[in-house]
């Protein structure tokens, strides 16, 4: 078992991007959330193994050399044992989100001490039975919608799973046909792939922080702004992650030598946002087109064919327009955060997220 972990392990402890531990930890200082830093904690834990499991298949799928600056796991451990590492850390999150259901005390103790105090006062048997009665329901209540709340917490996962690895069959698929998506296949694509982990891990929040608040609101008007609060950062999650990957795209051409290698995607022949813009919106220029295509066929690793794709790209508009995609992904989330049924002063992080990552 230590073997299988030890790619997962190795992978978690360089350095990467805190993104999404940074935006669950906000959306948990939001009111519909307010769970304990352990739980938290563990949420985080879920989200960054799963991602970090879907890397180091990523890397066997597009046959890489470096990920974060170091040696691919599978180069070190093999392809048969990093497969088998990300099918463990699969089954593994199912087991943490029933452990934090299983963990998880949804009250009713408080009513059991009270029946136990007006026992000692010497109250009489008939109310202590009344009592007990009446918390024995209140607990098997209160462990139904436990178990409801955690039936629908894996359905969401395996849910997410589903879209997220599909996702990333869908990219292999038009690299190896060598077939281009359209702008909307390939933005649709996105918000399944990169946005699904940030999706996974607010909606554990909002399942756990409904088990939270178990008993203690009848208000349906509450309810009805906690559900609406949190359909809107849902909604903000899609976007963040299409602003997430045309980011990265944007960067991969420009400035991740060190840690990926120069141009990684050009060799891997990924129909990367600026690529899939050119062949959208530059059938005047076929000639350019299809001598990007080529080069991205061929899966080069010489420098000079990689500034000659990052060329065209530049001329046939397609970098520009990776500029001007974040720009507007940007103002879509920023529109979304006020329009958020929450006080203002909380989205101040929400919208610091975003800055950070419409930097390039």
């Amino acid at each position: 078992m230590d073997q299988l972990k030890e790619p997962l392990e190795h992978l978690l402890s360089l350095s990467s991007s805190t993104v999404r531990p940074k935006l669950l930890k906000i959306i948990n200082n939001l009111p519909p959330f307010g769970l304990s830093d352990e739980i938290l904690s563990e949420i985080v834990d879920i989200v960054e193994s799963l991602h970090s499991a879907s890397l180091l298949l990523d890397d066997i799928q597009d046959n890489s050399d470096l990920r974060r600056g170091e040696t691919c796991g599978y180069k070190i451990w093999g392809i048969p044992t990093v497969v088998g590492t990300v099918g463990w850390c699969g089954v593994n999150s199912v087991r943490k989100i029933y452990n934090l259901f299983d963990s998880f005390d949804v009250g009713g103790a408080g009513a059991g001490a009270d029946a136990d105090a007006d026992a000692d006062a010497g109250i009489g048997k008939d109310k202590d039975k009344s009592d007990n009665a009446k918390n024995e329901v209140t607990l098997i209540k209160a462990e139904i919608y436990k178990l409801r709340l955690k039936e629908e917490a894996v359905k969401y996962y395996t849910s997410e799973m589903d879209i997220l690895y599909s996702g990333q069959a869908l990219d292999i698929l038009w690299r190896d046909q060598h077939s281009p998506p359209t702008e909307q296949e390939y933005m649709k694509m996105v918000i399944g792939k990169t946005g699904g982990l940030f999706r996974l891990g607010v909606k554990l929040l909002a399942i756990l922080g409904k088990l939270k608040r178990y008993g203690k609101t009848n208000n349906e008007s509450a309810k009805e702004e906690c559900a609406i609060l949190v359909d809107s950062i849902m909604n903000w999650c899609d976007h963040l992650g299409m602003l997430y990957q045309v980011r990265d795209d944007y960067l991969n051409l420009t400035e991740y030598q060190n840690k990926k290698g120069f141009a990684e995607d050009i060799t891997e022949g990924k129909f990367s946002y600026p690529v899939v813009w050119c062949v959208t919106n530059r059938k005047d220029s076929p000639v350019e087109v299809n001598e990007l295509l080529e080069i991205l066929k061929g899966h080069t690793h010489d420098d000079e064919q990689k500034r000659r794709a990052i060329e065209l790209m530049g001329r046939l508009g397609g970098l520009s327009a990776c500029k001007d995609k974040i720009a507007q992904l940007k103002a879509e989330l920023d529109v979304i955060v006020q329009r958020m049924p929450m006080e203002r002063r909380l989205a101040g992080p929400l919208v610091q997220i975003v800055q950070m990552l419409s930097i390039l």
